[in-house]
């Protein structure tokens, strides 16, 4: 599973490399314009993508979300919207944990809050 930083699109692979489907998800911000493209975009989509217990993906907005760095939006492998939600605080990075937790660190990373998702 491939979440792009930079483009607003998320590529599932087979184990053999196969591309299995293509998505992108509604409700980022359009800022239009052109990038440099001798820079590194300032536009990021996404800060991490993971896979729950149950298959799920969940996929941690960037700056184009419409809460950057807080957002978390669940889909199904087909890219199906299951659910948005938003955290209460800005994020760096997110992990599942067993029980349907949900870890996330504050902007420093030195702070891990739990999260339990229903």
């Amino acid at each position: 599973m491939v979440a792009y930083l930079f483009m607003n699109r998320v590529e599932l692979y087979s184990r053999e490399g196969r591309l299995l489907r293509r998505f992108s998800v509604g409700g980022m911000v359009s800022e239009g314009g052109e990038e440099d493209d001798r820079q590194v975009p300032q536009r990021t989509y996404f800060r991490k993508v993971l896979l729950d217990a149950a298959g799920n993906i969940l996929l941690l907005g960037g700056n184009q979300a419409p809460h950057p760095g807080r957002d978390i939006f669940v889909r199904r492998r087909d890219g199906s919207s299951i659910h948005t939600f938003v955290l209460p605080s800005r994020t760096r990075l997110i992990a599942a944990g067993e029980n349907h937790a949900l870890y996330a660190t504050d902007e420093g990373g030195t702070r891990v809050e739990r999260y339990i998702l229903r």
